[in-house]
């Protein structure tokens, strides 16, 4: 890559990631601003890397405008809590979306339909609950989804086929029943983030799958 603006950008955007790890909440929602500043001018960045920091709180939903070309998105391993964002649609080039290791919760947001591209989707190791939907295991592109360790109570009949499809299915340790490798049933009887509201969308930007 030649010297100029992107270089310089790109070089801003890594020292950036090199500085978060003992950032607080405060200071972590400045760095994504700057950051989504950043890859909006460059428009060139297709992986962003977040994983094993000490980020807490919820990933802004604006965050789901950053970087039309980005292909890799990783925010595992933090003590990131609330949703799934419904801006998480708006990554439609995205190939892989690693949100493991958190504290998520609530349900996944129809919004993940829109990912025509993702070849990877790892919730695992969160608290999300509710259903699985067929809109999520019926995705063209997928490879691997794993939603272990989190409170799903069941699948719908799509993502009862990923297997035939030779797509790896890793559902273990939820509360589905009639499943095997699930959580024993005290650990169901009380979901993590149940009354949660996840809708989010802010006024005047509806969220719509673009072709």
């Amino acid at each position: 890559m030649g010297r100029g603006p992107l270089a310089a950008g790109m070089a801003q955007c890594q020292a950036l990631l090199n500085t978060m790890e003992d950032l607080d909440q405060v200071l972590y929602y400045k760095v994504l601003e700057k950051l989504h500043e950043l890859l909006n001018k460059l428009g060139e960045f297709s992986v962003i890397n977040l994983a094993n920091n000490r980020f807490s709180g919820n990933i802004p939903f604006s965050f789901g405008y950053t970087g039309p070309r980005l292909k890799d998105i990783h925010f595992l391993n933090n003590q990131l809590t609330g949703c799934v964002p419904k801006g998480v649609g708006l990554w439609q080039d995205l190939q892989v979306l690693d949100l493991s290791i958190n504290s998520l919760m609530g349900h996944l947001p129809n919004s993940i339909s829109c990912l025509e591209e993702i070849q990877i989707l790892n919730f695992g190791h969160n608290k999300i609950s509710g259903v699985l939907p067929d809109l999520v295991c019926s995705l063209k592109s997928l490879m691997n989804l794993t939603v272990a360790y989190n409170f799903f109570s069941r699948f719908d009949q799509e993502c009862g086929y990923l297997f035939f499809r030779n797509v790896g299915f890793d559902f273990s340790l939820n509360c589905i029943p009639g499943r095997d490798m699930q959580r024993p049933q005290p650990e169901c009887s009380g979901i993590p983030g149940s009354g949660l509201s996840c809708l989010r969308i802010p006024a005047g930007r509806p969220l719509a799958c673009v072709g």
